[in-house]
């Protein structure tokens, strides 16, 4: 169906507005963009800020946004792509005693060294696709590097991820609240193509999986993650290889859903934000008792 959330600038804050009317619990607008919501739960207010909510420790945000500490943390219990991190040979002074190369040249000789072309070059804490570049040559590499460390660009990063690259056959974002999965969906992948803004490209559809054993053979894989991260709502970016090997590649905190209702309108999403509100609901109220 046709997005119908005229007005409020976050679809995501539309569909919960949604599901909080269905199950009729009270909210308040703080902002009159109507993008920041209030929602009482035992007379207190909990709060849904754009693509934010109360359900992640400030340390946990913090962690899934910063990609190379995620990999830190979770590699030896989940698989990842390898994945190796540098320091940019622009940092201020301060920090140079923290650099271990000092151009472009020699963090390509150390990658090149770890790493078969065609390999992912990325900023570490970028989003929404940004600064992801797949290099297939020394050049590309070496331009790569150069635009992410480029301090005159709003989009620059002081640590740039290089990742080896994976032939992708299919592409998931599992969606849990605590550890329950309340939506999957997959965009279908092409392994000869690389299209990190994937939602830029009308051919790209977001897919709801409703396969049960797909949802829990993902739920399995994501399990190890919870006993290294009390993370209370988190979408998994999830692929599986062209050999059928599943790989962990990012952890997002604050997922959006506009890619997924502009595929299949926001009937899903409201759905998923029904389960999560009536989950938190009722631990809050085994709580109290």
């Amino acid at each position: 169906g046709e997005f119908k959330g005229e007005g409020i600038l976050e679809k995501n804050i539309f569909c919960l507005i949604a599901a909080c009317t269905e199950l009729n619990i009270p909210f308040e607008f703080i902002d009159e963009e109507h993008n920041f919501l209030g929602i009482i739960l035992g007379g207190k207010s909990s709060y849904f800020h754009l693509n934010r909510t109360p359900f992640n420790s400030e340390s946990a945000a913090g962690i899934c946004k910063d990609k190379y500490h995620t990999y830190c943390l979770l590699k030896e219990d989940i698989q990842f792509p390898k994945t190796l991190s540098f320091m940019s040979y622009n940092v201020d002074h301060r920090y140079e005693e923290y650099l271990k190369y000092q151009s472009s040249q020699k963090i390509l000789t150390v990658i090149e060294s770890e790493l078969s072309y065609p390999f992912i070059i990325k900023s570490n804490s970028g989003s929404f696709g940004s600064n992801v570049f797949l290099c297939h040559s020394r050049d590309e590499a070496r331009d790569s590097i150069q635009q992410i460390f480029n301090k005159n660009s709003h989009l620059y990063d002081y640590i740039l991820l290089a990742q080896e690259f994976i032939r992708t056959k299919e592409e998931y974002r599992l969606v849990c609240y605590k550890e329950t999965p309340v939506l999957a969906y997959k965009r279908s992948s092409n392994p000869n193509e690389f299209n990190a803004r994937y939602w830029e490209n009308g051919a790209s559809q977001a897919v709801l999986v409703t396969g049960e054993e797909t949802i829990q053979e993902l739920q399995e894989f994501v399990r190890p993650v919870y006993e290294k991260l009390a993370i209370g709502f988190v979408g998994f970016d999830i692929i599986r290889s062209c050999d059928n090997t599943v790989y962990l590649l990012e952890l997002n905190s604050g997922p959006r859903f506009d890619h997924f209702i502009e595929s299949n309108g926001p009937e899903h999403v409201i759905s998923m934000y029904e389960k999560i509100l009536s989950k938190w609901i009722s631990e809050h109220t085994n709580q109290s008792d």
